[in-house]
């Protein structure tokens, strides 16, 4: 086994409340056009540790390629809301530095500019933030694609994407989100999520008579819907899912 240990930290005199959750996670980072792959992760509230988190990782050595790349990011949320974050590129593994590691976390700029046009529009769309969703979509070449999708109130969603009958560990992916009218109908809205490397959207189902539920039905990459005998919807979990920990 390969062990990663080391302590994070962050300058700001603040003190955040004992359920804030703290987390640290070894991220395979060698391809630039695809989503980190989780390697190894820890996650646990603060408690009474504020300004230096101790943490030790350990990946099987099995699992690491010689060739590629691997670093340690570092987050702390608090209700579900990201207020710390590491900035730098902490190598490991391969490139790995003398230990421990000394990590240091950014804060990060809670500001509500723009926010209040989204909150309006989800509003109006059904959506109850933070909200988290799941389900399993078609894949092309394995069993299904298992989503868990959170969203975030500040704009910010995390979704998690387990490829089912394939080995390996679950992508993470975080970006933007935003909601927006399908159209001239007031009764349908689109979904968009954004991140550095593409575009995602869904239909977001409201509960009607016939449904009991808010869901979100899967579009194509255009934002236009498609028929297909498979699961096509995301439906709402009753726990809130960070996706600190898997």
């Amino acid at each position: 086994m390969f062990e990663v240990q080391g302590r994070a930290s962050y300058r700001e005199r603040i003190a955040l409340p004992p359920q804030a959750v703290f987390t640290v996670r070894i991220e395979d980072v060698s391809l630039a056009d695809a989503p980190a792959k989780l390697m190894a992760e820890l996650s646990r509230p603060l408690g009474r540790s504020q300004a230096a988190l101790d943490f030790k990782l350990t990946v099987p050595k099995t699992q690491v390629d010689p060739r590629h790349r691997y670093a340690l990011r570092a987050t702390i949320h608090v209700d579900g809301q990201l207020r710390f974050t590491s900035t730098q590129h902490y190598p490991v593994l391969n490139d790995a530095p003398a230990q421990p590691l000394e990590l240091q976390l950014q804060a990060v700029a809670r500001s509500s500019v723009g926010q209040e046009p989204a909150r309006q529009a989800s509003d109006k769309a059904g959506l109850s933030l933070p909200q988290s969703f799941a389900g399993v979509l078609p894949c092309a070449d394995c069993a299904g694609i298992a989503h868990t999708l959170t969203l975030l109130p500040d704009g910010v969603y995390r979704m998690r994407q387990s490829y089912l009958g394939k080995p390996g560990l679950p992508l993470l992916q975080q970006g933007r989100w935003s909601v927006s009218q399908a159209g001239s109908n007031q009764s349908y809205f689109h979904l968009k999520l954004l991140n550095e490397q593409q575009s995602n959207y869904f239909l977001i189902q409201a509960q009607t008579a016939q449904t009991a539920e808010l869901s979100l039905r899967q579009l194509d990459r255009q934002g236009q819907p498609f028929n297909s005998g498979a699961n096509l919807l995301l439906r709402p979990l009753a726990a809130l899912d960070l996706m600190e920990s898997n």
